[in-house]
């Protein structure tokens, strides 16, 4: 079985988002994939509003997936 794998790398949406649109309608299945880079992530400190921000986008992209049926 083929699949489609999408990365999402810096656009963290679900609508409007050209790449993840083509993904869509290649006819295969698509995973949806975002990677947590440890290298950036500890060199943060854990109240920063971008670790919020993709936290909170990501959870978001996994619960518009699922509305989706996927």
């Amino acid at each position: 079985m083929k699949i489609t794998l999408f990365w999402h790398r810096r656009d963290l949406r679900f609508q409007d988002n050209a790449g993840l649109a083509a993904a869509l309608q290649s006819g295969h299945p698509v995973l949806p994939l975002f990677i947590y880079d440890q290298t950036i992530l500890e060199k943060l400190p854990t109240n920063d509003a971008r670790l919020t921000f993709i936290f909170d986008q990501v959870e978001r992209l996994a619960e518009e997936a699922h509305e989706a049926g996927g």
